[in-house]
């Protein structure tokens, strides 16, 4: 199964940290693996390690609501409860 949802908060991700590769170092992946989750969606391993690179910007419900489901879920304990401010 192929996930679509949440590729608008991978590419604040993308933005945030300038390109598709930076992204991708992040979690030690290239350029084209990033560009391919902007199509497939991000592996769930990746997601905590890509929100925290963003200072939970982006937070881990908004990149893969089907993992995180709940707004606080993935975050650290001193950013939950703000994700809905």
């Amino acid at each position: 199964m192929v996930y679509r949802c949440g590729m608008s908060a991978l590419q604040r991700i993308i933005d945030h940290l300038d390109t598709q590769a930076a992204t991708g170092a992040v979690v030690g992946v290239n350029q084209q693996t990033v560009a391919t989750w902007l199509i497939k969606g991000v592996p769930p391993k990746h997601v905590i390690p890509l929100c925290a690179a963003v200072f939970y910007r982006v937070t881990p419900h908004q990149l893969r609501p089907d993992v995180y489901p709940h707004p606080d879920d993935g975050l650290p304990e001193a950013l939950r409860n703000q994700a809905a401010a």
